[in-house]
């Protein structure tokens, strides 16, 4: 099975919270939520949740961390 890919827009979503959530679990010890200010970000973390990229709480899971990171090296090569 092929793993899920990330569109342009959930790319985006998680240029935003991805490096705030990682800085706050170095400085706090925990993750906070991601909270989606409109309605394209509100599908977003739909589509993550479904993809089991985020919880339904907000936080990225190991997954989804691991797709972020594959989605920027490509990107920077």
């Amino acid at each position: 099975m092929r793993t899920p890919r990330l569109s342009r827009a959930q790319l985006r979503l998680m240029d935003a919270w991805v490096p705030t959530q990682k800085h706050w679990m170095e400085k706090a010890g925990w993750f906070i939520g991601v909270t989606a200010a409109t309605r394209r970000e509100q599908r977003s973390m739909d589509a993550l949740n479904r993809k089991g990229f985020i919880t339904w709480d907000g936080e990225f899971t190991k997954a989804g961390l691991a797709a972020y990171e594959r989605k920027i090296s490509r990107l920077r090569a």
